[in-house]
């Protein structure tokens, strides 16, 4: 056999020896297949942009806050100098006593039933807060006020001796000034006015001053006498009639007329509807210089007319029996009977005629107290009660004596039982 490669063998080499090598056509990628090829690196840098992103801001947030709690510290000034011209001394502060009652009330039951003590108000009543209001309306608060802490223990500058500026409730007082009519003519009461005790003009003006005194009580404490006369137009309501010895000009000074008026020759009316705490039988205990009256129901049952001519006003009243304790240097009233809770109308004058210094102290005695008023404590007088206040409203303070005014002819300084006797006001 022939052993060379067929003819077919050779045809088929050398064709593949001529034919060249098949080429690889490459198919284009469109976008989404490029994109969806590079979604994962994508991925990778997004989210190492947000991390940046994020990195920055937080870092930005910081800063900010940061800036404004260094903008927010306060920077106290430097302390001035000191001025060589002032010196403060620090004021002395009184020790308040803490309350007495600092136990707490518990129980251990589920269903107890505790029952506590009435609680009774020391501090001012609403009636007094009704006058301080009007009060500080008409006079404000100023170095009237003393430094006492409670409203019982204050003097308000709207708190005169002679009562409250203003309107409320209480023994509503005008002042009067008898040396002048209301449209400023001089009256014979001003008579010696500028002149001193002892002169006959004087003397003449406080007999004028007397017969006005006379016609207001003969014509039965008739307002339209007074009306005769110059009246402030500043009106006072007295929660209390206690003046101790004082200088005659603080009446007018009160009624806020001291600039045009002295301290003579004037009155102050007040009048109110009271109503009694209980059934009892009571009489006014007191002073007045020059002179004081008390209507109680439409009756005088109290007066001390204390110098001369002024005390022939006392004629005017023959019936009215007064007690003169010269113990304790006082006078004692009528004695006159009350109804619990029953409306009476009450009305005082207070007046001054000679000038210089004045005193008007009005107490109460009740005939049967539920206690014994406690003794003085004054020597001389240990052996006589201490009676109480009267007052138409709680939580007034009584005013204190003050001893660089000096004492009137009798020596004498008020001493009262500790707890007033309140007629309440209407």
């Amino acid at each position: 056999m022939d052993s060379h490669p067929s003819e077919e063998s050779h045809i088929e080499a050398d064709h593949q020896a001529h034919t060249a090598p098949a080429e690889s056509h490459v198919i284009p990628k469109t976008l989404w297949q490029r994109w969806m090829a590079w979604s994962g690196s994508f991925f990778i840098l997004s989210l190492v942009l947000h991390i940046v992103i994020i990195g920055g801001a937080a870092f930005l947030v910081v800063q900010v806050v940061q800036a404004r709690k260094e903008k927010m510290k306060f920077t106290a000034p430097p302390p001035a100098p000191p001025s060589e011209s002032v010196h403060v001394k620090p004021a002395k502060k009184t020790p308040v006593a803490s309350p007495s009652m600092t136990k707490r009330i518990t129980s251990t039951a589920l269903n107890a039933s505790i029952a506590l003590p009435p609680m009774e108000m020391n501090t001012a009543s609403p009636d007094i807060m009704t006058s301080v209001m009007n009060g500080m309306g008409a006079a404000g608060l100023g170095a009237g006020a003393a430094g006492g802490a409670g409203m019982a223990a204050m003097q308000l500058s709207g708190l005169t001796a002679f009562g409250f500026k203003g309107n409320g409730t209480g023994l509503k007082g005008y002042f009067y000034d008898l040396k002048q009519t209301p449209k400023g003519a001089k009256t014979d009461a001003a008579i010696g006015a500028e002149l001193h005790d002892g002169d006959p003009e004087f003397d003449k003006g406080v007999k004028a001053h007397a017969a006005i005194l006379h016609d207001f009580f003969s014509h039965e404490w008739d307002e339209s006498v007074l009306n005769k006369y110059f009246r402030a137009d500043q009106s006072i309501v007295a929660p209390q009639i206690m003046m101790p010895i004082m200088h005659s000009e603080e009446a007018p000074k009160a009624f806020g007329v001291d600039k045009q008026i002295k301290g003579m020759r004037w009155l102050v009316h007040y009048k109110g509807k009271v109503t009694t705490p209980r059934d009892g039988s009571f009489r006014f205990v007191g002073w007045g210089d020059d002179f004081i009256a008390v209507r109680f129901d439409k009756k005088t049952v109290f007066l001390v007319a204390y110098q001369r001519h002024i005390g022939d006003v006392a004629r005017d009243f023959p019936g009215l029996k007064m007690q003169d304790s010269r113990a304790d240097r006082t006078m004692k009233g009528e004695w006159f009977q009350t109804e619990r809770g029953k409306v009476y109308d009450m009305e005082v004058v207070v007046s001054e005629a000679f000038g210089g210094r004045s005193t008007y102290l009005l107490m109460i005695e009740e005939k049967n107290p539920s206690a014994p008023y406690p003794k003085k404590t004054q020597a001389g007088m240990t052996d006589c009660p201490a009676y109480p206040v009267f007052q138409v409203m709680k939580g007034v303070k009584v005013p204190e004596y003050n001893p660089s005014v000096g004492v009137n002819d009798f020596g004498y300084v008020p001493e009262t039982a500790p707890e007033p006797v309140i007629f309440q006001a209407k």
